[in-house]
């Protein structure tokens, strides 16, 4: 399978489960689409984003495979022009919907193509690819085109299933390139300073619908652009 046709098979399956559901991801959180930085939500992503908003340099930030947006309206609200990038187009409607009632739209651009594909004319400070990854075949080149738009002292944040735990049924209708812990997208960030590094195994995965509960092997990063 070449990478269009894998690309639109992932885009195929979300557009379908997007539209089943008002909110997919964090449906039992609704502090994720909210413009606050809640006390009560403790993922790295949100401890991130306490960070950024503590260092006062609000800029341009990309989310790419932005979802229904959670990520884009938070770095929207403490200040950052976002544009997100997402493949579905149910998934880039939800944006503007959620961000609209977030009260941040006007500073989200959405951008509704594959990452393959887009053209990033200009550099950010803060790149977001969340559960992104283990859906790219050529990790390498998606990679280069994140570190090419990445401000000098910008960070990236990535996430993405390593191939230590078997792939749950529910994942298996997506072609899915997980990499492995010492792998591409750790070696890939060795020159650049890392802020949060964290492998984990047999992580309970309650973050959307559709699925029954069911377990990932994870890479974290949080790097920050020599």
């Amino acid at each position: 399978m070449n990478e269009a046709d894998s690309s639109q098979q992932v885009i195929d399956f979300f557009n379908k489960e997007y539209k089943k559901y008002d909110r997919y991801w964090y449906s039992k959180s609704p502090d994720r689409y909210s413009p606050k930085i809640s006390e009560n939500e403790t993922t790295l992503f949100a401890q991130f984003l306490r960070r950024l908003n503590n260092e006062k340099k609000p800029g341009f930030a990309l989310d790419l495979g932005a979802g229904e947006g959670s990520a884009s309206i938070k770095l929207a609200a403490i200040g950052y022009e976002v544009d997100a990038v997402e493949g579905s187009f149910v998934g880039a409607e939800k944006i503007k919907k959620f961000a609209d009632i977030a009260g941040v739209g006007s500073s989200i651009k959405i951008i509704n193509d594959n990452v393959y594909d887009v053209e990033l004319k200009k550099t950010y400070d803060v790149v977001i690819c969340n559960g992104l990854l283990h859906y790219i075949s050529n990790k390498s080149a998606l990679l280069d085109k994140i570190r090419h738009v990445t401000s000098v002292g910008g960070y990236n944040m990535v996430s993405l299933f390593t191939d230590e735990n078997p792939i749950p049924e529910y994942h298996r209708a997506t072609p899915l390139f997980r990499d492995s812990e010492n792998g591409l997208v750790f070696n890939f960030y060795s020159a650049w300073e890392r802020i949060h590094f964290s492998l984990t195994r047999n992580k309970l995965d309650i973050s959307h619908l559709g699925a029954s509960p069911h377990s990932h092997s994870m890479i974290k990063i949080i790097a920050r652009k020599a």
